[in-house]
């Protein structure tokens, strides 16, 4: 089994997977437990994995389509 990765190590790796449009809002438990993010971009906030985060590269459901926006108004 290996170490389990920090919080700063985690945020740190989203930031060199998929750049500084996203920010992690949630505590980092394991690669399995989703974690809150926000895209700057949209500004929508949503919940992942942490595996599929780093490993598919994957970001924002809403500007992939994935999910209909919300939009604050």
């Amino acid at each position: 089994m290996g170490r389990r990765k920090t919080q700063q190590e985690f945020e740190n790796e989203v930031k060199e997977k998929i750049g500084p449009d996203y920010k992690v809002l949630g505590t980092y438990i394991n690669k399995d437990t989703k974690i809150e993010m926000i895209h700057y971009i949209c500004g929508n906030t949503f919940f992942k994995r942490p595996h599929d985060i780093t490993s598919k590269k994957s970001g924002c459901p809403y500007c992939n389509g994935n999910q209909k926006a919300k939009y604050n108004e």
